[in-house]
């Protein structure tokens, strides 16, 4: 009997301790995951209109992209570039969470206008939502580059003063080294004949003085 008995302890302690193991081994797959979930850091994606500001973030200078160390909790930081009116963002980083942020700020000089020269800018204006500014400057320059639906524009006509035939043409001059802006006309004849160009461009249902207009030498 007595050997019975020690058997039959060593069983049950055999069954315990493997009882205690499988519990262990459960509560560590429902744990584990708590824990290295509150390891991992947030992400901040940062799209800025200029790309070229600078965002700084607790005494740190970010810029436009990504960044996967940062540790979760509320934020405030200030956007600023040389000739730009600052902005004041506040934004939550959640733990193992993506944030992205769209925003801008204005030329002192130029407002919105600035963007024009930049078409990473646009890009970065037409991901903000909510903003009547920004739909507002985003409606006025989708209007302005719907004459690439017209174009080329003939500048071909008679003038009566002149006794001679206008001939030439409008054409898409946005990748002319001379376009400074995002989107140019340009005219294949000289510019003395801007008031020909002009008409053409009112009549066609636009205003010539919303463009950068390149004229052949």
């Amino acid at each position: 009997m007595e050997a019975v008995d020690r058997n039959y302890k060593k069983i049950l302690i055999f069954l315990l301790a493997g009882i205690g193991v499988s519990a262990l081994i459960i509560l560590g797959f429902i744990i584990a995951p708590l824990f290295s979930g509150a390891k991992k850091p947030a992400i901040l994606s940062l799209n800025i209109a200029p790309s070229t500001a600078t965002i700084e973030l607790n005494g740190e200078e970010l810029h436009v992209g990504a960044y996967d160390n940062l540790e979760p909790g509320n934020y405030t930081a200030t956007i600023h570039q040389d000739g730009f009116e600052s902005k004041e963002i506040s934004f939550t980083l959640t733990t193992g969470e993506t944030t992205t942020i769209y925003e801008y700020i204005l030329s002192e000089t130029e407002g919105f206008n600035y963007f024009e020269k930049n078409r990473s800018d646009i890009n970065t204006l037409r991901e903000i939502k909510d903003n009547d500014d920004v739909k507002t400057f985003l409606d006025k320059y989708d209007k302005k580059l719907a004459i690439k639906q017209v174009l080329p524009i003939l500048l071909n006509d008679y003038d009566p003063v002149r006794a001679r035939l206008i001939t030439g043409e409008i054409t898409d001059g946005s990748n002319n080294p001379k376009c400074t802006y995002a989107f140019c006309l340009q005219v294949n004849v000289g510019k003395d004949m801007e008031w020909r160009a002009k008409q053409v461009v009112e009549l066609a249902g636009f205003n010539y003085d919303d463009y950068e207009v390149i004229y052949a030498d």
